[in-house]
């Protein structure tokens, strides 16, 4: 089902589960992009609702339309792939970021478009 969001404040909140506490995972979104121009904008993330804490996420960053893809290790101790991929308006985008323990890889509909290798176990939020 598809979700239409103002691209300032809407989100979806998903209950919080120790299942989610991953040391190898894939996220992937189908996102439709109405312009380039908004600020850094999380795709995906999963931490604490206000933000103030992330354990991993994929994003768009400002208006270079890079997309990052990363988790935080520790305290300050942020893994993170930068991919200048060129992002489109007015068109569905598939993106799918997955890390196995040993490498980060994000795919652009399909495509590989930029990998790297990267070890660590991403942090968990106390209680969550």
């Amino acid at each position: 089902m598809a979700r239409d969001f103002n691209g300032s404040s809407d989100k979806i909140v998903i209950a919080s589960s120790s299942a989610l506490n991953a040391t190898a995972f894939t996220l992937a979104a189908r996102v439709w992009i109405d312009s380039l121009a908004a600020p850094d904008k999380y795709i995906i993330a999963r931490g604490l609702t206000d933000e103030s804490e992330i354990n991993y996420y994929l994003r768009k960053n400002g208006i270079s339309g890079d997309i990052l893809f990363g988790f935080t290790a520790g305290p300050s101790s942020y893994r993170e792939l930068i991919v200048a991929t060129q992002l489109t308006t007015g068109s569905w985008i598939n993106l799918l970021a997955t890390y196995d323990g040993a490498n980060q890889r994000l795919e652009k509909n399909g495509t590989e478009t930029g990998s790297r290798a990267e070890t660590g176990t991403p942090s968990t939020i106390a209680g969550q």
